[in-house]
């Protein structure tokens, strides 16, 4: 979500705000950073996210950068993620130009070495939820690869889990076009797993500009073409993967229609894997603190439901 138009109904283009840090506290509540830059890198060790420490950018995050600084001497700068895309932030901010005025949309790259961290609270004001609809493009090599109930399904399941607040729109995409030659990359799960899958590079060159206007994009592989494996089971097929963190969602799913869920044998493997991938996106984006319980919640506790109480969903929906 795009929050220019927000911002700028309560504090127009130009318009007098004084000092950065005054002018993020009008758009979001957070605790005093202080004046100094070394005052502001004290407030994000202390109750903030170092930027080497940051999973992915949240819109609203209020970021502290080192512009304005020599030596790390000097005041720092303070600014409001206004909407980001998959390799820049953009910015809400006052007195960059040290004219105490506003001004929307300055783009900054997500890896830019000035970013010392962020800082994370909640809006002074509504944000307009009226449209929670996440478009999910499932994309396959041709048609019927799944019957289209399936869509539905998956969709329903979720939109109850959530009690109606959150919305997926299912749209299935078929494509004839040759996905080959794939590039593969070795990831893992950080607990002890590694898999061999398609990389992310191969996602975003070739999956991606298949998709328009994507929110989440799930490549539906079928067995027959997927290579992919469990480095320490070569024997198993991984059934998914989340690419995380990335805005759209990008998502691998390897499975037939009629295969069974090894966790829920009453679903289908496709309803649990579309359902289980999007959780990890659903945290990445929908939590502070982004820690993610899909599998706490799924392997351990197989209540895949389970994952709702911990999203925020109006922090989620800002994101998508």
């Amino acid at each position: 979500m795009n929050l220019h138009t927000t911002f700028s109904n309560f504090y127009p283009e130009g318009s007098w705000q004084g000092e950065c840090g005054d002018f993020a506290h009008k758009l979001v509540d957070f605790k005093s950073v202080g004046n100094s830059f070394s005052q502001k890198k004290k407030a994000v060790k202390d109750y903030g996210i170092l930027k080497e420490n940051l999973v992915t950018f949240h819109t609203g995050d209020v970021v502290i950068t080192s512009d304005g600084t020599f030596m790390g001497f000097g005041h720092g700068h303070v600014l409001v993620v206004m909407n980001q895309d998959k390799d820049f932030i953009y910015a809400a901010e006052s007195n960059y130009n040290l004219d105490g005025r506003v001004h929307y949309g300055r783009k900054i790259a997500k890896n830019d070495p000035k970013i010392y961290g962020v800082i994370r609270g909640n809006f002074r004001f509504l944000v307009n939820l009226s449209k929670p609809v996440l478009n999910v493009y499932f994309l396959m090599q041709y048609q019927k690869q799944w019957d289209s109930k399936c869509f539905g399904e998956v969709c329903d399941r979720i939109k109850t889990a959530f009690n109606g607040r959150l919305t997926i729109n299912p749209i299935p995409l078929y494509t004839y076009k040759a996905l080959k030659n794939w590039d593969y990359k070795i990831y893992g799960t950080g607990m002890g797993e590694m898999f061999s899958l398609v990389s992310q590079d191969y996602f975003n060159s070739t999956v991606m500009p298949l998709t328009n206007n994507a929110q989440a994009v799930i490549w539906c592989i079928n067995k027959q073409q997927w290579e992919g494996s469990v480095l320490n089971h070569p024997e198993t097929q991984e059934i998914g993967w989340y690419f995380r963190p990335s805005l759209p969602a990008q998502i691998e799913l390897c499975c037939e229609e009629g295969d069974l869920s090894p966790i829920d044998p009453t679903k289908s493997l496709f309803n649990d894997g579309v359902f289980h991938e999007l959780s990890h996106f659903f945290y990445t984006y929908g939590r502070a603190d982004q820690v993610d319980n899909t599998h706490l919640h799924h392997l351990g506790q197989h209540n895949l439901e389970a994952i709702v109480p911990d999203i925020d969903l109006e922090r989620l929906i800002v994101n998508l």
